[in-house]
């Protein structure tokens, strides 16, 4: 799925606004059948993880049917760019708010019955701490989109893909350590038998292919260092002036530092996936420093950083062994550009997200 998907990242987050250019900008402009989008999602995603044969398709029943587990902004436009590649259609959404349910069923009602769809059936909305698995469960489903704050991922992806759906997770897909192996263990699960895809569209993105293809062939010679940045706008959230403490956090997860993973996690990890793929290598380690200095209080999520990733270098494959080093910064903004601080460096307190383990 990831090759019918290309995001426009000045609204990356879950919540930010759909942009003209995202909802036609797609990379793969062959409309197929279902047949053929599930192969090619599995192929481009580099995990051939059903066959195409197993797919039942017919003439009159050739879309992929998805469901939307998370009525925000991401997942909105994560399935409203699976509809207009011609080969899906969302049939069931999930979210636990009710008024984040009725806006995503208004938009693709309006927007699936111009393609000659039928109307959403009630039956196939799902609202509640339950609705995870009752989207997970229904049989009108073949494949769901998983766009809940990462802190839920884990529990989400579990019961998908225990019932033979085929998923499409956002990133990040979790918040520690704990979570990512999880996510891992149910991937290999899914081996071999469905395509599961995960956020990190920007390795699909042409430019970038074509960027890295040159960097691996010899263009830039030996890397020894590198530098990214990433700037960003900043997103405002309503107020919620009637929604109690835990409500509130829930709705505002963006800016929930356990519910997130702070911005290094839930945003600019497509950072650094980049930095990953040029380097072919994953960090042996990382020191950094940020803080909210000048950020406003919507939160206890960072408004700035600067990581030093160290990588092993060909030969040096040890910890402490002449690393290649990348520098990653970032700013989040409003008016104006933050520069880290010393004296707003914190440490992170582990905590827990409210329950239920829910929300879009």
């Amino acid at each position: 799925m990831s090759c019918l998907v290309k995001r426009d990242l000045r609204h990356e987050e879950d919540g930010g606004h759909m942009s003209d250019d995202t909802k036609h900008g797609l990379s793969c402009s062959e409309k197929v059948d279902r047949r053929k989008f599930l192969g090619v999602a599995a192929a481009t995603a580099g995990m051939l993880f059903i066959k195409p044969e197993l797919v039942r398709g017919t003439a009159a029943n050739s879309a992929v049917r998805v469901g939307l587990l998370g009525c925000g902004g991401r997942g909105t436009e994560d399935a409203t760019n699976l509809i207009d590649t011609g080969g899906a259609r969302v049939v069931a959404l999930a979210d636990l708010f009710q008024d984040q349910l009725d806006k995503a069923r208004e938009n693709f009602n309006k927007m699936q019955q111009a393609k000659g769809y039928a109307a959403l059936d009630a039956a196939q909305l799902f609202v509640g701490p339950n609705a995870f698995q009752q989207i997970a469960a229904s049989k009108e489903v073949d494949a769901i989109v998983i766009a809940t704050p990462p802190y839920y991922h884990r529990w989400h992806l579990e019961p998908v893909v225990a019932a033979g759906k085929h998923v499409y997770l956002e990133k990040p897909v979790a918040v520690d350590v704990p979570g990512a192996l999880k996510v891992i263990e149910i991937g290999k699960r899914a081996q071999g038998k469905l395509s599961l895809d995960v956020g990190f569209q920007i390795r699909d993105c042409p430019p970038f292919v074509e960027m890295v293809k040159r960097i691996h062939g010899g263009a830039l010679g030996k890397i020894i260092c590198g530098e990214s940045h990433y700037f960003a706008g900043y997103l405002d959230r309503p107020a919620w002036p009637d929604a109690t403490p835990v409500e509130r956090r829930l709705r505002n997860w963006v800016y929930d530092r356990v519910l997130s993973g702070d911005i290094v996690v839930e945003q600019n990890i497509h950072v650094v996936d980049i930095c990953n793929w040029v380097l072919k290598a994953h960090p042996l380690r990382a020191s950094a420093s940020g803080g909210r200095a000048g950020r406003p209080t919507d939160g206890d999520v960072y408004g700035n950083y600067d990581v030093l990733f160290h990588y092993s270098r060909p030969g040096f494959p040890r910890p402490g062994s002449s690393p290649r080093t990348w520098n990653l910064r970032t700013a989040r903004r409003r008016r104006r550009s933050l520069r880290a601080s010393p004296a707003a460096i914190s440490t992170i307190k582990p905590t827990r997200a409210p329950n239920p383990p829910f929300h879009a």
